[in-house]
């Protein structure tokens, strides 16, 4: 077999610049939508009083999750301790911090 010395034609690769783009100055950084501003309540977040919703425990609020045939996507309780929670399917829904609820893909929220 013959060996191939010759170089084959290719297109070099463009130089780049920086992989970490910082925000120019003077420009207001983009709103993620979800996360609210500083100081607010991002959305679907809700407003909630510290003594509501205390009488069900975490153990309670994940069984009545599990338990709903339809899609959950996120939950609230008043001492949620971690950011997501894995249901019996497999899915992560968001955890939050507030009355003890869970909302669907609907977008219906049942208060527990």
């Amino acid at each position: 077999m013959e060996t191939i010395t010759g170089k084959r034609p290719y297109r070099k690769r463009a130089p780049v610049e920086s992989v970490h783009v910082e925000p120019e100055a003077g420009k207001q950084p983009e709103i993620d939508v979800g996360q609210g501003q500083t100081g607010e309540p991002g959305f679907g977040a809700q407003a909630h009083d510290a003594a509501e919703g205390q009488g069900i425990d975490w153990l309670e609020l994940m069984a009545e999750v599990h338990a709903e045939k339809r899609a959950v996507v996120r939950c609230w309780h008043p001492e949620a301790k971690h950011d997501l929670a894995q249901l019996k399917n497999g899915a992560n829904i968001e955890v939050k911090v507030g009355k003890a609820a869970y909302q669907l893909t609907t977008g219906e929220i049942v208060s527990l």
